[in-house]
C-alpha cells in the first residue's frame, strides 16, 4: 500500500509468560535529518503462539514464535514466522493470513515448514529444524522458500533454498520435488484417469449367461424402438410365454353324442360318425 512497516517479536518467554507475540508498527524513514526510523502511530499486536499445537519453548508448558516476515499475494496478507525451539527438532516454520494487514490473522493448521517434512542435506544426514524463513519472487514470477536447517542435530545450520507454490484455496505449500504440479486442497499423485466403459454385449450373446434356445433378435434401425431393448444395456433375456394349445381330441376317443346335446368339454361335435 506504498507505506512502510516493521514487524517483530517480544519474548515473553523471558518475562514469565506461556507464550510469545508478535507486533506490527508503521514506521517512517526520513530523506533528511538524524533519525533513521520514525514510529508512526502505536504497536499493533497482531498474533501470539497460543493454539498452535505443534510449537513448543524453552520454558515448560511454552510456545514461542519469532522472525516474522509479511508479504501481500492476491487478496491476502501472509504472516510467516519461526517457531520452536532453534536447532531442535521442533523448530519449524508456520503461516498466518488476513485480509488487512493489521488482522485479525487466521492461522494454518498445519507447519509449513519442520524436520518431518523436510529431507536430507548434501551429507546424507537427516535435516532438523528448518525455519526462520525468507520468502522471495524471482522475475519470472516463481516464489522460493530460503531457510536454515542442520544437517544432523548439531546446530551447524546452512541454508536451503525449495520452490514455493500456492495451492487452490490460497494457501502457501513449500515443494520439494521438482516435478509436483500445484498443490490443490485434496493433492494426489496422479491424475484419476477417465473410466474405460466396458463393451456392451451384443444382443445375441450375453456372457453372464447360457445360451437360451430362443435368442433375442437382432435389434432393427426403426424409428419406434423395441421395448425390450434399451440401447444402453445388455439385452435382458426375457420368458418367452408358451402359446395355448386346445386339446385335439384322439379320433379312437370319439364318443357319441345323444342328438341335441352339446359335446362334453373338450369335445368338438362331429358328423362323421355323428358324436363327439
Amino acid at each position: 500500500n506504498g507505506k512502510i512497516y516493521l514487524l517483530w517479536k517480544t519474548d515473553d518467554n523471558a518475562a514469565g509468560l506461556a507464550y510469545t507475540r508478535l507486533w506490527i508498527n508503521e514506521v517512517s524513514i526520513p530523506v533528511a535529518g538524524q533519525e533513521l526510523l520514525i514510529l508512526v502511530g502505536e504497536p499493533t499486536m497482531i498474533l501470539d503462539s497460543r493454539g498452535i499445537w505443534w510449537v513448543d519453548s524453552w520454558v515448560a508448558n511454552g510456545s514461542l514464535i519469532e522472525g516474522p516476515q509479511l508479504l501481500k499475494h492476491g487478496a491476502y496478507y501472509y504472516l510467516f514466522f519461526a517457531s520452536g525451539k532453534y536447532c531442535q527438532p521442533s523448530y519449524s516454520q508456520g503461516v498466518a493470513r488476513s485480509t488487512s494487514i493489521f488482522g485479525t490473522y487466521t492461522k494454518l493448521g498445519v507447519p509449513l515448514l519442520s524436520t518431518g517434512i523436510v529431507g536430507v542435506g548434501t551429507t546424507g544426514a537427516k535435516l532438523v529444524g528448518p525455519g526462520h524463513a525468507s520468502f522471495v519472487q524471482d522475475q519470472e514470477g516463481q516464489w522460493f522458500s530460503v531457510f536454515h536447517a542442520s544437517e544432523g542435530e548439531n546446530c551447524n545450520r546452512r541454508p536451503y533454498v525449495e520452490k514455493l507454490r500456492w495451492s487452490d484455496d490460497d494457501w502457501p505449500v513449500v515443494v520439494f520435488d521438482d516435478t509436483t504440479t500445484t498443490p490443490t486442497k485434496n493433492p494426489t499423485l496422479e491424475p484419476t484417469a477417465e473410466p474405460t466403459p466396458e463393451p456392451t454385449p451384443g444382443p445375441t450373446h450375453d456372457p453372464t449367461k447360457r445360451p437360451s434356445k430362443h435368442p433375442t433378435p437382432e435389434p432393427t434401425l426403426e424409428p419406434t424402438p423395441d421395448p425390450t431393448h434399451h440401447p444402453t444395456k445388455s439385452p435382458t433375456k426375457r420368458p418367452r410365454e408358451n402359446p395355448t394349445v386346445e386339446p385335439t381330441p384322439d379320433p379312437q376317443d370319439v364318443v357319441m353324442a345323444p342328438a341335441g346335446n352339446t359335446c362334453p368339454t373338450g369335445y368338438t361335435k362331429i358328423a362323421t360318425p355323428a358324436g363327439c
